[in-house]
């Protein structure tokens, strides 16, 4: 008489577990890359919001009306290097009424300062790549690029680019470059 039992076999009970152990772990690694993922494209996201922050401003704030829209009404540039420039907004009747410096300052995270004609700094961004996370670039009338430390009269363009660090890693998370025209320089 052949007896029958019933029930799983310790192969069978192995054979199972492997194959659920592998679907689990399948499992994990999609929603761990998953995570990693969404973590980084939100890194990027606020990078490139700090970078666009910096050259466009903030609506009604007026510490930080954009970089670019200030440099465009420009009258006068008083000094320019690779990593700062200074100029003039005048009114209509060619009256100075402002004198701004935009810069980048090397501290723990790197940023850029935004200085008026009253004197006071004010830090527009940090997590600014260092040390070439704000980068001028400057041209002639003919479109040619200047010297690193140009003649303020021979400018006629600014290339500007900013390079945002969120992470820390010293590597670029977003930049943004763009070249302005100043209206208002003779």
């Amino acid at each position: 008489m052949v007896k029958s039992e019933k029930g799983f076999t310790l192969i069978e009970v192995l054979i199972t577990t492997a194959i659920l152990l592998v679907m689990v772990l399948s499992l994990y690694t999609f929603l761990v890359s998953g995570l990693l993922s969404s973590v980084k494209g939100e890194g990027k996201a606020r990078a490139v919001q700090t970078a666009r922050f910096a050259m466009d401003g903030e609506l009604d704030n007026p510490q930080n009306p954009g970089l670019i829209d200030e440099l465009r009404l420009a009258s006068n540039i008083n000094s320019a290097d690779e990593d700062s420039i200074e100029f003039d907004i005048s009114d209509s009747a060619g009256v100075v009424i402002n004198t701004i410096d935009y810069s980048y300052v090397a501290a723990t995270t790197g940023s850029i300062e935004r200085t008026d004609a009253a004197g006071i700094p004010v830090t527009i961004v940090d997590h600014i790549l260092d040390p070439d996370g704000l980068h001028f670039t400057y041209f002639d009338s003919n479109g040619d690029t200047l010297s690193a430390v140009p003649t303020p009269a021979d400018i006629r363009q600014v290339q500007v680019e900013i390079k945002v660090d969120i992470n820390g890693d010293g590597q670029a998370d977003a930049a943004l470059k763009t070249r302005v025209v100043p209206r208002n320089i003779p």
